[in-house]
């Protein structure tokens, strides 16, 4: 499952870059040096995570979106066990 949810990350950061490049104030943004000792913060960030905040993209996941929290409301994870060492059975331990 981890290759699927690498593979929608892409997805959602491509789709965020494209709809930052089709917004005429994106192509403003002054660039950002890597070379400078004291190179200031780069002043696309917030506007480029608010982009990612929206999400909207269907991925091999399901529908990339998230909540107030960070988090996306359409991921389910089950939980298999809670504790270290954990007996498996017959002495087999985690």
């Amino acid at each position: 499952i981890s290759n699927l949810y690498i593979y929608d990350t892409v997805l959602l950061l491509a789709n965020a870059f494209h709809k930052k490049l089709e917004d005429r104030k994106w192509h403003s943004m002054a660039s950002l040096s890597c070379i400078r000792k004291n190179s200031k913060p780069w002043q696309g960030g917030r506007s480029m995570l608010e982009t990612i905040k929206k999400g909207g993209v269907n991925g091999l996941t399901g529908e990339l979106e998230f909540g107030e929290n960070g988090g996306n409301p359409n991921v389910h994870f089950e939980i298999l066990g809670t504790n270290y060492g954990e007996e498996l059975g017959r002495g087999v331990r985690k």
